[in-house]
């Protein structure tokens, strides 16, 4: 098709196209080499008028329009002013609350801004990445949805996140060209401030949307990898960060200790998705420096890791979770010496990935949480390990976790003690006293209800009959008035519990329990109240309960045994 030359009024001319949403004449209009210098001169008024046209009625109606336009921005980007022109585009691109819109404004907005004259670039790039973070920040936060594994990506099908996909999906070859452009750059203070705006921006995309988005690849039945949609992109921003940054660790770092971060949004997840996706993910692994050691990464992260694991959304949990794990990987085992088992930067991380492993609401994330505390124990060596033992005895409360760790500390006694080439003052009978003093006792003697510290106990158990056959004593524990305890202890609940059986069959025979038209039965174990249950639900309770009780008396009678034993020598 030939060059049309619109005589006369090139903006009038141009708006009757579009009103009849004659496409091809609209282009033509615009790619004329006759019209360039009218082009040039109202090229602002001109973006105007297109952009009038991208309108969510249009987008969903006549597409093929929206397009016209988007690529009419582009060849208006290529003839006209950019001074003018991005005016024109930021303004219209303010007004915007659909993100389809945005994406039509992109291709055109990345040339104006690479057009732009040197001298001013860093000014219009930060109002046009400023105007753009503004719509990242109005992205709808997803609600947990629970979703395990491959079932995961499905989430990429719904609309929602369809559409936020699209959107990052079109920031790639937005930002493309202005990291190339930064890049090829001499350097200077106006091309470093074009890199600091570029990196402030990516920074925010971490925060929001992509730290609501999965990127961690999932296995499907076969055993075939499956990524999630935003992956491909969210490698790009890593590799766009590595060219923009002087050093992928302490440039990062750097930002979260400076001031003035409100614009960044949650600079904490921003920051902890960032490292996620390069140590979790690998992405652009080979560009991090070689000099930090494995440590320095741990003990940097742990403060975004600490915030990511008490966010309220999963897939933040999530990515904290990979975060830790990958990082502890990393870590050969007795790895972690000399006062590690001290460091605040450790210990904080326990508190809130015990809260995960005990309360969160997706068995994957509770298991993968559980393993990251596996492997934290692992990574001290053994004469370290005698500090972190105790900071777990004082810090957690739960009886599950109690349980592994104390039978985890008595695999490390059995080291110690067959070990006998080697010397380890930390587990001499003073120091150990510390530990002991607070494992063989009950918070409330004969009282203390066995069953919610069932797991804890029956570690403590073993741990003790272990100590016995190794030491015949247990220095500066009366031990024998604990074993006391728990065999009253053990006493007084089974008769509780056995009474409450009694009763709950009774009831269930009775006339009144079983005319009535809500259960009225309930069950109560330390200091939770159970939900209320059906007598037939509740005998079953009860049932478990006194098994676990009879697990508690097989376990403390060869330790009962060996006492009596041990005290006839």
């Amino acid at each position: 098709m030939g060059e049309v030359q619109i005589e006369g009024n090139v903006m009038k001319e141009l708006r009757r196209a579009l009103e009849d949403w004659n496409i091809v004449k609209a282009e033509a209009i615009l790619s004329s080499e006759e019209n360039n210098e009218k082009i040039r001169e109202q090229s602002m008024d001109m973006v105007s008028m297109v952009c009038e046209y991208l309108t969510s009625q249009n987008e969903e109606a006549g597409p093929h329009l929206t397009q016209c336009c988007q690529d009419l921005l582009v060849t208006l980007a290529v003839k006209g002013s950019a001074k003018e022109n991005i005016i024109s585009l930021l303004e219209h691109l303010e007004g915007f609350k659909d993100l389809k819109l945005v994406r039509r404004v992109l291709p055109a907005l990345s040339l104006t801004m690479i057009n732009i004259k040197d001298k001013s670039k860093s000014h219009a790039w930060s109002w046009a990445l400023e105007t753009l973070g503004c719509h990242l920040k109005t992205i709808e936060k997803p609600e947990n949805s629970g979703l395990e594994g491959a079932e995961r990506l499905t989430l990429d099908l719904n609309t929602t996140n369809s559409d936020i996909n699209d959107f990052i999906d079109d920031l790639v070859p937005f930002l493309e060209p202005l990291v190339n452009y930064c890049k090829s750059a001499e350097q200077s203070k106006e091309n470093s401030l074009r890199k600091e705006h570029l990196v402030k921006f990516i920074c925010q995309i971490f925060g929001h949307p992509l730290a609501y988005l999965s990127q961690h690849p999932e296995k499907s039945k076969k055993g075939v990898e499956l990524l999630p949609r935003s992956n491909p992109s969210s490698s790009n921003f890593v590799t766009f960060i590595s060219i923009l940054v002087n050093n992928m660790v302490t440039s990062m770092l750097d930002i979260a200790d400076n001031e003035g971060l409100e614009d960044f949004g949650d600079i904490q997840t921003c920051l902890g998705v960032y490292f996620y996706l390069v140590i979790g993910e690998n992405f652009s692994i080979e560009c991090l420096p070689q000099m930090y050691s494995h440590v320095f990464l741990l003990r940097s992260c742990s403060r975004f890791i600490v915030h990511m694991l008490e966010s309220q959304i999963e897939t933040i949990n999530h990515k904290g979770l990979l975060l830790l794990a990958s990082l502890l990987n990393r870590l050969p085992e007795n790895w972690l010496r000399e006062g590690m088992s001290n460091d605040p930067e450790l210990t904080s991380i326990i508190q809130p990935l015990s809260n995960v492993i005990i309360h969160h609401n997706t068995s994957e994330l509770r298991s993968l949480g559980f393993k990251c505390y596996q492997l934290l124990a692992t990574r001290f060596d053994i004469e370290t390990r005698f500090d972190w033992y105790r900071f777990l005895f004082n810090t957690l409360n739960h009886s599950g976790l109690l349980g592994w760790t104390v039978t985890h500390f008595k695999d490390t006694l059995r080291k110690v003690y067959l070990d006998k080439n080697t010397s380890y003052p930390s587990y001499s009978e003073n120091k150990l006293i510390q530990i002991f003093t607070k494992l063989f006792k009950l918070k409330h003697g004969a009282q203390t209800d066995l069953l919610e510290i069932s797991d804890e106990i029956i570690a403590e158990i073993n741990l003790a009959y272990f100590i016995i056959c190794q030491k015949s004593t247990i220095h500066g524990v009366d031990i024998k008035e604990w074993v006391q305890n728990i065999e009253e202890g053990l006493k007084l609940s089974k008769a509780h519990w056995e009474l409450e059986l009694q009763n709950t069959k009774s009831n269930k025979k009775s006339e009144s329990a079983v005319n009535s038209n809500e259960p009225e039965l309930s069950v109560t174990i330390g200091s939770q109240s159970l939900p209320v249950m059906e007598p037939k639900q509740k005998i079953e309770t009860i049932n478990s309960a006194l098994t676990t009780l009879d697990v508690i008396q097989f376990n403390i009678v060869p330790l009962v045994n060996k006492l009596e034993h041990t005290s006839k020598q």
